[in-house]
């Protein structure tokens, strides 16, 4: 598992896909009943990037290549900073409020106004952690995989909120990619680059 970042390179073009995944099975009796298991709290996401100009000088292709090369293609993760989603204000954690026993709680955010909470993995830096708005500087640990570890479990009813930055842990979705040389020193993607999110 690398915590190596995806490179932020010239030349992408604005048609980055992202794409939500979720796993879940359907079963349906002979009189049309459907039985649906949803297998996955979080969904996956995936990504594809098309990069329209790739330059030889500066080494833009050999970074790009070179990075995907050292993942192994699809056999390593690494951390992808979302431009358009990668931040978090006064997020509830998992659990929202503490019991005044439980000292772990996991970082989360809030997607959209459906009240549906997304496990977050991967912090980017040190996040802000609050208890009933107050922000504290002491008192807990945030572990690799955004688990808040409170010394002293927070008392019953208290809110436990974060603000905070985080990345998407991925790895490549193919093992091949293409680039084509369509002048001198100048390349371009032929497909996308695909990834996707992974877990922990």
């Amino acid at each position: 598992m690398s915590n190596a970042l995806f490179p932020a390179l010239p030349g992408l073009t604005w048609t980055v896909v992202k794409r939500r995944i979720s796993s879940t099975i359907v079963a349906q009796n002979s009189g049309g009943k459907e039985v649906r298991v949803a297998m996955w709290q979080d969904p996956i996401y995936e990504f594809e990037m098309n990069y329209e100009l790739l330059r030889e000088n500066p080494a833009e292709l050999a970074q790009l290549i070179g990075f995907i090369n050292a993942r192994q293609g699809s056999f390593d993760s690494f951390l992808y900073l979302d431009p358009t989603d990668s931040a978090a204000t006064a997020q509830a954690c998992i659990p929202a409020t503490g019991d005044g026993t439980n000292k772990l709680f996991q970082i989360a955010r809030q997607v959209g106004a459906s009240g549906y909470s997304e496990t977050i993995q991967n912090v980017n830096g040190s996040p802000a952690v609050y208890l009933n708005g107050v922000l504290q500087s002491s008192g807990y640990t945030v572990g690799a995989t955004g688990i808040i570890a409170f010394t002293a479990a927070p008392s019953s009813g208290v809110a436990v909120t974060w603000t905070g930055n985080f990345y998407f842990r991925c790895r490549f979705s193919d093992d091949q990619h293409d680039f084509t040389n369509f002048s001198n020193g100048l390349w371009s993607s032929q497909s996308p680059v695909k990834f996707r999110s992974v877990k922990l």
